[in-house]
């Protein structure tokens, strides 16, 4: 194929694919010393920061500064703006993805919003991870407000979940092959729970998981 734009050397680690590889986007610096994105080989004509393509190829979500706020771009276009972007995340086949925006409280402390498909959730402040379901159709997102300041909860497509004072927010739940069954694990003020997600509805087990041997399961902070 033909070259890509002139650059100054860059990492490989820079590079970044689409799942089925026809597609690849990377931020150089230019000969002349400008920052710039290259997309399938050539300048974006925009700047864009952790370039993530979705897994059908189809949506290049970046971030950016435009003056004073952070943007989420979806292919160069503008959906979401906050004081700093965070996480980009695209689901592992389809077309969806999440992103995690900070905008600034009354108290001028960063407040985490979650954007899903370019959509602000409502009940996603305070959103530390997300994670998307095998078929790529679901996603959770673990809300955790540092030092106690609110309930932890799961929102699990767009709908938030029981409080408790602590949920598995920095490893990933546990999704059924089908991906119609969510089990998470979170910490009440009895003692550990597990949570399992099955039609929209919930079931809360106090417990902790085993692994095959039986023995407790070290998966997850709120174990």
């Amino acid at each position: 194929g033909k070259p890509g734009p002139w650059a100054a050397a860059a990492g490989s680690n820079n590079v970044v694919f689409s799942a089925d590889e026809s597609r690849h986007a990377y931020r150089y610096t230019t000969t002349d010393k400008k920052h710039a994105l290259a997309v399938d080989g050539k300048d974006a004509g925009y700047l864009g920061n952790n370039p993530t393509f979705t897994a059908d190829g189809k949506l290049l979500i970046t971030s950016t500064m435009e003056g004073k706020d952070a943007v989420i771009l979806v292919n160069g276009k503008a959906v979401a703006k906050g004081a700093r972007a965070g996480r980009i995340v695209a689901a592992s086949s389809g077309g969806r993805w999440a992103a995690l925006l900070y905008r600034k409280d009354a108290q001028y402390n960063d407040v985490s919003v979650l954007i899903v498909d370019g959509k602000e959730v409502p009940d996603g402040a305070e959103t530390v991870n997300i994670w998307f379901s095998p078929d790529g159709k679901r996603y959770a997102a673990a809300s955790h407000h540092h030092f106690n300041r609110g309930p932890d909860y799961m929102v699990v497509d767009g709908k938030r979940g029981t409080e408790f004072p602590n949920v598995t927010h920095e490893t990933a739940p546990f999704w059924s092959p089908d991906s119609s069954t969510l089990i998470y694990t979170a910490k009440s003020a009895t003692g550990p729970e597990i949570v399992a997600v099955v039609g929209g509805k919930e079931t809360v087990i106090p417990g902790r998981l085993q692994d095959e041997n039986g023995t407790i399961a070290a998966r997850g902070d709120a174990l």
